[in-house]
């Protein structure tokens, strides 16, 4: 279950990181897509947030630094 979760997790991240630098490329339209931009950020936050609650290794990896 963890090796589904890392590839779904992983996935997430990188949709929304793409979904983000497409929309960000386009200055002419950065006031129209705003709040699409603030939405997509704000669920790449909870998708890592989820990231760190569901994956042990990522969670051993981040205790380790600390």
């Amino acid at each position: 279950m963890i090796y589904v979760n890392t590839i779904l997790i992983s996935l997430l991240v990188v949709l929304l990181l793409v979904s983000i630098f497409q929309i960000a490329r386009e200055p002419g339209k950065f006031k129209e897509n705003a709040g699409t931009l603030v939405g997509l950020v704000i669920w790449l936050l909870v998708v890592i947030a989820i990231g760190f609650q569901e994956l042990p290794w990522l969670r051993a990896l981040v205790e380790k630094k600390a």
